[in-house]
């Protein structure tokens, strides 16, 4: 995790050596240079990750992006084509504004993503307001305390259909 980005990281470049940077380049237009100390080869890392997958039953990690659907939305979930059944879609992927180092904001993360989920990013995806839509309920899933304490601000805002039956369609509205 690149924590300082607010937006998906896109481009980055290791420097070895007794002081390694990183430099990354990101959609938030930025371009940032970071001190990498629990650098390690590349086999050490990639250990590391099978290690951290493996520990909540994950084989693989499968990137969660817009527009992917789901049977059913969860952490160890792999998407469907849309035209599959399926009963969640993601229409946002968010990154909570929260400075590094910052504290778990146990109270008001919830709410966030909340006004985050029903607000604009809705309304772009569907096509209507979320207090309009008698379809669809905005769902999200939110890191937890362990995973914001490693940097991760990731919020993945999903549709469910209010009746809780399984669609074989995208719900995204054409704009």
């Amino acid at each position: 995790m690149l924590a300082r980005h607010t937006d998906y990281v896109n481009s980055v470049q290791f420097s070895s050596g007794p002081d390694p940077r990183i430099l990354s380049a990101s959609d938030d237009s930025t371009v940032r240079i970071s001190d990498c100390g629990p650098c390690e080869p590349l086999e050490q890392v990639r250990t590391r990750a099978a290690e951290l997958l493996s520990a909540d039953g994950r084989r693989t990690y499968t990137q969660v992006s817009v527009g992917h659907c789901y049977r059913k939305f969860g952490p160890h979930s792999e998407p469907v084509e849309c035209e599959a059944p399926h009963l969640d879609e993601v229409f946002a992927v968010l990154i909570h504004p929260a400075a590094e180092g910052d504290p778990f904001p146990s109270t008001s993360l919830d709410g966030w993503a909340q006004g985050e989920c029903q607000g604009d990013v809705y309304r772009q995806y569907r096509g209507m307001a979320y207090d309009d839509d008698i379809d669809y309920d905005a769902r999200w899933s939110a890191p937890g305390p362990d995973e914001w304490d490693m940097g991760q601000r990731t919020v993945v805002c999903v549709l469910t259909p209010m009746d809780y039956q399984d669609r074989s369609q995208s719900a995204r509205q054409p704009s």
